[in-house]
């Protein structure tokens, strides 16, 4: 279903998700077996108001996206590199043995996992990845 608008909405709960061809039962009819009554905010509020409510107000931005993500690839090779060469270097500096070596670049592999998030959740401040309107 589409508003004179050419917005996409979701749904309502009195009308089936799915089409006439489709064996998939409606919405409502869902929620009830599985959980007894339908989700809370389901009904139609968008369609009331003359129109659907989007869920989000922006389009994807695939320039910063793919910025964000080539960075990312970039930086996780150096990060997990660096995890790798470091473990080995620490487990030969202090004569760890070989499984010492293996904990240590265990260690250091999470430690850039948590480099590499902290990196994701920074580059998506600076770059969004939904453009508001």
């Amino acid at each position: 279903m589409r508003p004179a608008s050419g917005r996409r909405c979701a749904p309502s709960a009195s009308s089936p998700i799915t089409s006439t061809r489709s064996s998939s039962p409606p919405l409502t009819g869902y929620w009830l077996s599985r959980f007894g009554s339908p989700p809370a905010g389901s009904e139609d509020v968008g369609e009331a108001a003359g129109g659907c409510t989007p869920r989000g107000s922006g389009r994807i931005n695939w320039i910063s996206v793919s910025t964000v993500l080539s960075a990312a690839i970039l930086i996780a090779a150096e990060v997990f590199g660096a995890a790798f060469a470091g473990g080995w270097a620490f487990g030969n500096l202090f004569n760890l043995g070989e499984y010492g070596t293996y904990i240590l670049q265990v260690l250091f592999f999470v430690l850039g996992i948590a480099v590499m998030v902290a990196f994701i959740r920074a580059a998506m401040r600076v770059e969004p990845f939904v453009t508001r309107n």
